[in-house]
Parts: structure tokens; sequence; C-alpha cells
């Protein structure tokens, strides 16, 4: 009698850790608010001046779009990809004074 209650604890306590231990891994949902909110605001550093505004925007949006919640290779591929159709400020030497 002892033993089939043992082995019935042990096998409780079994499955409490085994199903614990997988809705632990499952991603977090992101709230889809943030998530839309963060990719305006990135579109709108991309349309901007701002590089590193544009580079922090992005790494918050892809973070965010990840289900991880990491940055990936990718993520920086495409952030970099963005960043290179923002305009380029250049000097005109008309305006530069002496």
């Amino acid at each position: 009698m002892i033993i089939i209650i043992s082995i019935a604890v042990v096998l409780f306590i079994g499955l409490v850790l085994y199903f614990a231990a997988n809705t632990s891994r499952k991603p977090k949902r992101k709230n889809n608010s943030e998530l839309e909110e963060a990719k305006q605001f990135y579109e709108a550093c991309i349309i901007g001046k701002d590089r590193k505004a544009a580079l922090m925007a992005g790494r918050i949006y892809y973070s965010l779009a990840n289900s991880k919640g990491m940055l990936t290779m990718l993520d920086e591929l495409r952030i970099a990809n963005d960043l290179s159709t923002m305009p380029v400020e250049t000097c005109n030497s008309e305006q530069v004074t002496k």
C-alpha cells in the first residue's frame, strides 16, 4: 500500500514539473497595441533624419515582433537595410561660412 502511494506521489510530482517546464518555454504574446505603436514609431524615425533614433526604434520594434524577444542577425540586417534608405544629410559648400 505504501509503495503504491509513493509511486503515485512521484508520478504526480513528475507531471507537475513536466507541465511547469513546458508552459514556461512558450513565448509570451506581445500586446498588439504595443507592437503596433513601436512599428509606427520606427516607421516615423525612418522617414526622419536621426539615424540613432531610428536604430534604437528598430531594435525595440524587432525585439517586440520576435517571438523570443531577442534580436536576430536577420533583424539587424533588416534594420541596416531600412537605415540605408534614410535621407543622407550633405554639407552644401555654399552655406558654409568661413
